[in-house]
C-alpha cells in the first residue's frame, strides 16, 4: 500500500502512521496519520514545521477526524518552495468589470509619469508570495493570512519595473467534507491592504489602483486557491462505507469533522458479493 498520493506536479501527500494504532476504553480506535505534504520533486526535502498534539474525541459521531493547521502550512511551505505561488496577469487575465486597463495609457491621469515615460505601452503584474501563507485555527473559525507582492512592470519590449506593490490579504478558511470523503477548503471573500514598496514613475495613489488588486485577489487568486482546496485531504476509508451528515468544530490548532457512517454495502463487499 502506497503511503504517498501525488497532488500534483508540485506536491505529493504523506499519509504514513506516526504512531502505533490506539484502542481506548475497548470502543473505538484512533489511527494517527502524517498528512505532511511533500516536495514533488525532492520527497526529502520535508517541512521544517512542527505539528502540534491532536484531541482523540470531541463529540459522540461514530467517526471522527482531527486536522491541524500544520497540513495547510505545510502545503503553504511546499508550494513556496517548488515555486508556485506566483502569477504574471497580462491584459487577457483582467477580469472585463475592470475600468484599468494594463496598458500606460489607462493610468495616463492616476500616474502621470508612467505615461510621460512610458507612453501607450503594454504591462504586466507580477504577483507573487515572498513568504509562506499561514493558516490558523482556533474557536472562532478558520483564517488564512499571505503577504503578496505586486510587481507592475512595462513591456517596451523588455519587461522594466515600474512600481511595486506589497498587499497584505487576510480571509476565511471554510472546512468541509466533500461527497467523495475529502476533508475540503473554501476561502472566502478576503480583505487586503496595500502599501507602496518602491516606484520609479513617481507618487502614486494607492486609492486609485485598489480595485485592480482586489479583483485580481477575488476573482483570479481566490478561485485558483479554492481550485486546490477543493480537492482535498483524502480520508481513510473502506469500500462500500461512506461518511455522511458531518459537522464540524474549531480549536485551537485543529479543525474537527464528527459524521455517521453509511456501511450498507460493507458487508455484500467484505463477502465478495
Amino acid at each position: 500500500i502506497s503511503l504517498t498520493v501525488p497532488v500534483d506536479e508540485y506536491a505529493d501527500l504523506s499519509t504514513a502512521l506516526t504512531a502505533d494504532p490506539l484502542f481506548q476504553a475497548a470502543s473505538f480506535l484512533t489511527v494517527f496519520e502524517s498528512g505532511q505534504f511533500l516536495l514533488h520533486s525532492a520527497p526529502t526535502h520535508s517541512c521544517p514545521l512542527t505539528a502540534k498534539p491532536l484531541p482523540t474525541v470531541f463529540n459522540k459521531d461514530y467517526a471522527q477526524f482531527f486536522l491541524s493547521d500544520y497540513v495547510f502550512n505545510c502545503a503553504g511551505w511546499v508550494y513556496l518552495e517548488a515555486g508556485a505561488l506566483q502569477k504574471v496577469f497580462n491584459q487577457s487575465d483582467i477580469p472585463p468589470e475592470v475600468p484599468l486597463k494594463l496598458n500606460t495609457t489607462s493610468f495616463k491621469y492616476i500616474i502621470p509619469k508612467l505615461y510621460e515615460t512610458y507612453p501607450n505601452e503594454a504591462m504586466e503584474i507580477l504577483m507573487f508570495a515572498p513568504e509562506a501563507p499561514v493558516t490558523t485555527f482556533n474557536a472562532s473559525g478558520a483564517f488564512i493570512e499571505a503577504e503578496v507582492l505586486a510587481n507592475v512592470s512595462v513591456l517596451n519590449p523588455t519587461v522594466t519595473n515600474a512600481f511595486s506593490v506589497g498587499i497584505s490579504v487576510i480571509a476565511g478558511l471554510e472546512i468541509g467534507l466533500s461527497d467523495e470523503s475529502n476533508i475540503t477548503g473554501k476561502i472566502s471573500e478576503a480583505e487586503i491592504i496595500l502599501r507602496l514598496v518602491s516606484s520609479s514613475v513617481g507618487p502614486i495613489h494607492l486609492s486609485l489602483i485598489d480595485e485592480l488588486f482586489r479583483l485580481l485577489i477575488d476573482d483570479v487568486l481566490i478561485p485558483l486557491g479554492n481550485h486546490y482546496l477543493d480537492i482535498g485531504y483524502p480520508l481513510p476509508s473502506f469500500h462500500g462505507v461512506h461518511f455522511v451528515n458531518a459537522t464540524v468544530e474549531y480549536g485551537a490548532d485543529y479543525v474537527a469533522l464528527g459524521t455517521s457512517v453509511h456501511a450498507a454495502k460493507l458487508l455484500p463487499a467484505l463477502l465478495g458479493a
